[in-house]
């Protein structure tokens, strides 16, 4: 049977408050509230009539796109729905307000998920492509020191609800659609980024080396390499470069983007014509020979032709 709400939130506040008081524990506070949380998300999924069962929570899924790793990643029925961000008490649940870099530079890659609850455990909030739904909602009570009369405001099982509950959905015109593969394909450089850089652009080749991670290589503030064998070490002169990221950099960057961009366009083109080569029927020598091909002036040769030639075809 399923848990009254303020059953749901009773537990909550005492789990949380038994964590957050431990005194032989130091970790980040945070990381205390782990437990109690995938508690509560069970719990609701529950209360909401989702069976416990067709509910997972998988901490520190890592997106390697975004460079990042959410707290949770929340699939239902083994399908991923969403995911969920955990803040240590005190911070908030809006990432717009958030005063420190790492958080900051945290939320300009979480904003592009489509389906995020962010929490400090005193709040929740529910976002969708760095868009809140609706708005952020507090708890009654503190969870650092409520305990079990910690209770919530009726609004908080709507926003699980719609966070269980997302689907993706369509872009309905050419400028929403532009919009959302913008965030699909970006390209983070530092605390900026730029949109529209497809994969096959990052993922791009030559002769086995990514024209993108050798260029940005160039580019980083060390860019001191080992020394392998007995080659000579670098010149110090090589310790002088620049201490930041150069407008040049952009410039070349977006000319580089550019580039690639338009090396991909053309690989279906090269890659039918290969394929018409190779299917094409052979060129005999003596077809060559007659349409004169082999027909090559001294001066053109640069030399005196070589009486074998003709034998080598």
């Amino acid at each position: 049977m399923a848990k009254t709400l303020d059953a749901i939130f009773s537990d909550f506040g005492g789990r949380a408050k038994t964590k957050l008081d431990n005194a032989a524990v130091s970790g980040a506070p945070e990381d205390q509230l782990r437990a109690p949380l995938e508690g509560l998300i069970y719990d609701l999924g529950e209360f909401l009539g989702l069976p416990r069962k067709h509910i997972a929570a998988v901490g520190e899924t890592s997106l390697a796109d975004l460079k990042t790793r959410p707290d949770y990643a929340v699939t239902l029925n083994a399908a991923l729905v969403g995911f969920i961000e955990v803040k240590a008490p005190g911070k908030g649940a809006d990432p717009r307000r958030f005063a420190d870099r790492h958080d900051r530079e945290q939320w300009d890659k979480l904003q592009t998920l489509p389906n995020l609850i962010y929490t400090d455990g005193n709040a929740f909030s529910l976002w969708r492509n760095g868009e809140l739904e609706g708005s952020v909602i507090a708890l009654d009570g503190d969870i650092e020191s409520a305990g079990a009369k910690l209770t919530a405001p009726p609004g908080l099982p709507g926003l699980f609800a719609d966070f269980f509950q997302w689907q993706p959905q369509p872009p309905k015109s050419a400028p929403a659609l532009a919009e959302l593969t913008a965030r699909l394909c970006r390209l983070l450089v530092g605390e900026g980024f730029i949109d529209n850089v497809p994969p096959e652009v990052w993922q791009y080749e030559v002769s086995g080396k990514q024209v993108l991670v050798h260029w940005f290589s160039y580019r980083k503030q060390d860019r001191t390499r080992p020394v392998i064998g007995d080659r000579r070490p670098p010149s110090p002169l090589e310790k002088i470069q620049p201490d930041r990221w150069l407008a040049d950099y952009t410039t070349e960057l977006l000319n580089v983007l550019h580039v690639l961009g338009r090396l991909v366009a053309l690989e279906p083109r090269q890659a039918d014509l290969l394929t018409r080569i190779c299917t094409a029927p052979l060129i005999s020598a003596d077809t060559l020979r007659d349409a004169g091909a082999f027909d090559v002036t001294r001066k053109a040769r640069g030399g005196t032709a070589d009486a074998r030639q003709d034998a080598l075809l």
